[in-house]
């Protein structure tokens, strides 16, 4: 079924798009060492994992 984003929902969302921004551990790739990047994307969202 269909499934409704709620007021808790965009709350959560607010605090983990805080969580991510906030962390001091961030880095982009290094393209010089070998990585997997696997992605997934529907409809509604998209979601990346960065594996070394």
């Amino acid at each position: 079924g269909k499934w409704k984003w709620t007021e808790a929902m965009d709350i959560e969302f607010d605090n983990l798009k805080k969580e991510i921004t906030e962390m001091e551990n961030l880095f982009l790739p290094d393209y010089d060492k070998p990585f997997v990047l696997r992605t997934d994307a529907s409809n509604t969202a998209m979601v990346l994992f960065y594996i070394k």
